[in-house]
């Protein structure tokens, strides 16, 4: 498979962290420059069900980025069949597998493939029919781990490992053997279930270190074959393949105690096995890959794998900002087929499930440093760079805190953690202002230190950022990414719409209207709209009102202004959710618009479609002086007649205001293709860099941060409980002491004949 590239799904929850086989298929397949999507119950906790990946939410990811196979690992299992998923299912398998016992389920899936680690492997799953050919990976590292250091190995002393969960037996067993030679005084490391916490190794997150620290530092791993009704599940030969390459044996606790020649005094330094794993791998998948073909699969590219790392207010529902993130995913994938978006997002299961575009959350740092890592260009893109008051902020000391990235800090340390990992930053149709404090002209100022190249969508955000000390050559006025929208895809759900709705833009003058609640709306303001767009019908019979809803807070305000009009009949409220290529479509039908959105306004424009404008922003009063149609743009408190003239102006001379339009946009188009052009630039010249293995250190990392404070609140929580039910139990035992003490009997015996006569006398009273 020489010269051609996958893009992978791997749906893994990796028991021992970067030790375990699926994570190190992922190291491997990475390094030979193919593309690995990770999902994992911690990191996509929304995607699965137990053990199943659910399709349904993956059903637009897999649309969008049309990847080409999709493997589960460490028993994790698809929630449909096979032939429901629309590419070819795989399983990574390790002898003996977290599913043993589970045959049943494994053929139902309807593997298309199977990956083996070691012969045992290979030989369940051909004896089980569970895939339709297997490839057998030798049980052994891969190069990605016998190059990589251990960045603090003085944090693991000398030890013991044991990888199987604990009994009452084993846990006995283990303090016998560890309370005299040759173990005394060895660090004991468990990583199974119900170890005590003194012996519990914590390999819970994706790409945790802590395995392989233990691997690496332990004498010796003891195993126990007492035939225990526990799954062992992390005793695979993989583990012992990882174990064996850095010199650790497998003792059996029975026999341990006799065991010689330990090196007791130092942590194992043996070094790692060759990379069977890498070239079995690769040679595996190109067989693979020419039996699906023949098939009639078409898997690949002659691409290798390029990544963008970007930064946005991502996941929130904002158009605009939305609008942008799904733009350039297409057109990075346009450019060079093995490119994949990595989207910093605040919602990621907003990003991932709406989009289609892979997305880690604004405060997991050690997957975003991991992304970075692999990242040909960081970007940072629409109008992040602004000092009003949406989020609070402590100025340039937040750089330090556990900050969110879309503040002028975040991006800050953003753009700082992008230059440590040699990825070039890039501020890619950037807008900004105002930037009046100090603290955050002092924060560009350092972004512009890490030789960030700033292409602003307008002149004056490139004035302003000059003002704020980048230089000039830095900072270069080009125009907003909307530009490079070209045809809208029409996939004919605009065109049912329009039917529906009795409205034809061949014969009928189309007005696309779109308006927003905001704080700077004047009293009346629903009204006035209202009587402007009455008298434009009533001008202009063939006129048409389609209110688009940007935003879920669109709509309320529509169906007010709606509900006012005397020409109701006229007006259809467009609503496209969350597919936004439909609201282009419908924007290019459109003979006007009538907007405030600035986003709006500027797909009208790129379609080379007039618009009227309501200047609620400067960002709006920019767009439509670089648009020549200053005349168009009203201020927000502009009366009806002010409104209505703006309209009727545009209705009567369509076709001249459609031509001063179409010009500045054509030499819009013209700069945004340059931005794009340098864009291009940047993502060629680091490409090769980042091609194949990426060097990292292994920290040690229990887990992210948003995943300790969740702990942390966890362990609150629990200790909170485990008081009440002390409480509980301590409340119990006294009313039993009560109870049975001498003074209660005795007064219980004496109030008895005085309780039974009263209820003789009051059979009512309880």
């Amino acid at each position: 498979m020489e010269g051609r590239f996958l893009k992978i799904v791997l749906a893994a929850c990796p028991r021992l962290g970067a030790g375990s086989f699926s994570w190190r298929l992922k190291e491997a397949l990475e390094a030979q420059g193919h593309g690995v999507f990770l999902f994992c119950p911690s990191l996509q906790p929304w995607l699965f069900e137990g053990q199943q990946v659910r399709r349904e939410g993956l059903r637009r990811f897999l649309e969008v980025q049309g990847p080409d196979l999709m493997l589960f690992g460490d028993g994790l299992l698809p929630d449909e069949p096979a032939e429901r998923w629309g590419l070819p299912l795989g399983i990574a398998w390790e002898a003996p597998g977290p599913l043993a016992g589970c045959e049943g389920q494994l053929r139902q899936a309807g593997f298309a493939f199977a990956l083996a680690a070691g012969p045992r492997a290979a030989a369940f799953l051909e004896g089980e029919a569970v895939a339709q050919r297997v490839v057998e990976c030798a049980a052994v590292p891969d190069r990605a781990y016998g190059e990589t250091p251990l960045a603090n190995d003085i944090a693991f002393a000398p030890g013991v490992l044991c990888l199987q969960d604990a009994t009452e037996e084993r846990v006995a067993k283990l303090r016998e053997l560890m309370a005299r030679p040759p173990f005394e005084g060895l660090a004991l490391r468990c990583a199974g279930e119900d170890w005590p916490q003194e012996w519990a190794l914590d390999v819970a997150s994706p790409s945790s270190a802590q395995a392989i620290y233990a691997f690496r530092s332990s004498v010796a791993c003891l195993a126990f074959d007492d035939g225990a009704p526990v799954a062992d599940g992390l005793m695979t030969d993989f583990a012992r393949g990882l174990m064996a390459a850095d010199g650790c044996p497998v003792l059996m606790a029975d026999e341990a105690a006799c065991a010689p020649g330990l090196p007791l005094g130092e942590g194992c330094e043996a070094p790692v096995a060759g990379a069977a794993l890498d070239g079995e791998l690769q040679r595996g998948l190109a067989r693979l890959v020419a039996a699906l073909e023949a098939e009639g699969h078409r898997l690949g590219s002659p691409s290798r794998r390029r990544v963008a790392t970007v930064l946005g207010y991502f996941g929130k529902g904002n158009f605009g900002d939305e609008y942008i993130l799904q733009t350039l995913d297409e057109r990075l994938r346009a450019w060079h087929e093995g490119s994949l978006v990595v989207a910093v997002s605040e919602d990621p299961a907003h990003t991932l499930g709406r989009r289609g575009i892979y997305a880690i959350g604004l405060r997991d740092k050690a997957a975003l440093d991991r992304s970075l890592a692999f990242s040909a260009v960081a970007l940072v893109v629409a109008g992040l760079l602004f000092d009003q008051g949406i989020r609070w902020t402590m100025g340039k000391a937040e750089i330090a805190s556990p900050l969110r990235y879309s503040d002028i800090p975040g991006i800050a340390a953003f753009c700082l953690l992008a230059s440590m990992n040699d990825a070039d930053v890039v501020f890619y149709g950037i807008g900004a202002g105002p930037l009046e404090v100090p603290d955050s002209q002092a924060l560009v100022r350092l972004i512009g230190r890490t030789d960030a190249l700033f292409l602003a969508r307008d002149g004056a955000t490139a004035q302003l950022l000059r003002q704020c000390g980048i230089a000039e050559d830095r900072a270069l006025a080009k125009a907003d990414t909307a530009f490079l929208g070209g045809a809208p895809h029409d996939d004919g759900a605009v065109g049912r719409w329009l039917a529906d709705a009795g409205l034809d833009p061949s014969s009928q003058r189309l007005v696309a209207v779109s308006l927003r609640e905001y704080e700077n709306l004047p009293p009346r303001f629903e009204q006035r709209v209202a009587q402007a767009l009455d008298a434009v019908a009533g001008s202009h019979p063939e006129a048409r009102f389609a209110f688009c809803v940007l935003d879920p807070s669109d709509r309320a305000l529509a169906e007010r202004i709606m509900a006012s009009m005397a020409a109701r009949d006229a007006a259809r409220l467009f609503d496209p959710g969350d597919r936004l290529d439909r609201l282009r479509v419908l924007l290019s039908q459109a003979s006007l618009g009538l907007s405030m959105r600035y986003h709006c306004a500027l797909i009208l424009n790129s379609c080379d479609v007039p618009c009227v404008g309501l200047g609620y922003l400067p960002k709006v009063e920019s767009l439509f002086e670089d648009m020549g149609c200053e005349g168009l743009l009203l201020p927000m408190d502009a009366g009806p007649e002010a409104m209505e003239g703006a309209l009727r102006s545009v209705l009567d001379d369509r076709e001249a205001w459609r031509q001063v339009v179409a010009e500045r946009a054509a030499a819009l188009r013209e700069l945004s293709l340059e931005a794009e052009r340098l864009l291009r630039e940047r993502i060629d010249r680091r490409g090769p860099g980042k091609e194949g293995l990426v060097p990292q250190a292994l920290f040690l990392r229990a887990c992210s941060v948003a995943e300790g404070e969740d702990q942390a609140e966890r362990s609150s929580l629990e200790r909170q409980r485990d008081e009440q039910r002390r409480r509980a139990e301590r409340a119990e035992r006294e009313r039993d002491e009560l109870l049975a003490s001498r003074t209660f009997r005795l007064g219980d015996a004496l109030l008895r004949l005085p309780r039974a006569a009263l209820r003789a006398l009051r059979p009512d009273r309880p």
